[in-house]
């Protein structure tokens, strides 16, 4: 026989017996090496219960972590970033919601960014998705009350502004009394807790007069105006 093909077949049986005794000694259940080991990608998914708020508005931010239904749900945790706000939270389920700062300063947009992070040790993948959220000045409601006054007295008026959202504004307003439509007095006063009440000096006009309250508004509130009468009597 030749002694080539001797020592060929020869070779070819000491691999086989290599590995035969490999499989032998591997544990049970494992496959064979995969040049690609515990890599499972993952998809970030992030949701806004608006896109755009008012300021103080209760915003959420929903997200979901797949992986394509390769390997089942992922587990580990999800960061939120907006704006220096930052917050992690353990995924349940392949959830998580966050609900967004509400005194983020209004009329700028924001970047939400949300970022998976895989346990240790996972097969899962890192991954991250960003969206954009607008916020805009709070609609706002001034009230105001003017009392009746007798002659030569200081009339008085209450304000208070409130907010769609229930911050409480902040800012100044400006009161003007009217009569027959023409102003005669105008005060200026600064909200606090939402509140302001102003003076004027005597009056001596008789009859019905009007207190036009402006609030003259703020970077995260809207203006607006409201009007109150009131009566200056003899006695």
């Amino acid at each position: 026989m030749n002694k080539s093909f001797t020592r060929s077949v020869a070779r070819v049986a000491a691999i086989g017996s290599v590995l035969a005794a490999a499989r032998l000694l591997a544990p049970a259940g494992v496959a064979a090496a995969d040049p690609y080991p515990n890599s499972v990608a993952t998809v970030t998914h992030l949701k806004l219960t608006r896109n755009i708020a008012q300021y103080g508005d209760i915003t959420r931010a929903r997200v979901r972590v797949t992986d394509g239904g390769l390997a089942g749900t992922p587990d580990g945790s999800i960061t939120l970033r907006v704006f220096g706000h930052v917050r992690t939270k353990q995924l349940s389920n392949g959830r998580a919601v966050f609900r967004l700062p509400r005194r983020l300063p209004a009329q700028a947009t924001y970047t939400v960014r949300a970022k998976y992070h895989a346990p240790a040790g996972s097969r899962y993948m890192e991954s991250r998705r960003h969206t954009h959220y607008t916020v805009v000045k709070a609609n706002t409601r001034a009230h105001a009350r003017a009392h009746d006054v007798t002659r030569h007295h200081r009339p008085f008026v209450h304000v208070r502004v409130n907010s769609d959202t229930g911050l409480t504004p902040h800012g100044d307003v400006r009161v003007r009394l009217m009569k027959n439509g023409h102003p005669r007095r105008s005060t200026t006063g600064t909200l606090v807790h939402g509140v302001v009440n102003v003076r004027f000096r005597p009056i001596w006009g008789l009859g019905e007069w009007t207190a036009k309250v402006i609030y003259l508004g703020h970077p995260n509130f809207q203006r607006d105006v409201v009007r109150n009468t009131f009566r200056v009597t003899r006695s």
